[in-house]
């Protein structure tokens, strides 16, 4: 008889070198993306992050006005914790 092996269908997901996933950030703190944008963390469920974007590195004013304000994003999002907003 023949044992089938079980495939490993779960795969870890692992932060950047030198990034946290936003999960982990505290409530109440700053953050920034990968992408440039600075954030504080406002609230946290099981499947997003509140977070109020501050400042951005869009220079047209269509998308400053889009990312600029409160937004739900991925809690696997890698992002770097930092001090200040103006970070």
């Amino acid at each position: 008889m023949v044992r089938r092996k079980k495939i490993n269908t779960r795969t870890k997901l692992k932060p950047y070198k030198g990034c946290k996933f936003l999960k982990s950030v505290p409530i109440g703190r700053f953050f920034k993306t990968t992408t440039g944008l600075v954030g504080k963390v406002l609230n946290r469920n099981e499947g997003s992050v509140l977070c109020r974007f501050i400042k951005t590195q869009h220079t047209e004013n269509i998308d400053m006005k889009y990312w600029i304000g409160d937004k739900r994003i991925s809690p696997d999002t890698n992002v770097k914790q930092v001090r200040r907003q103006d970070a």
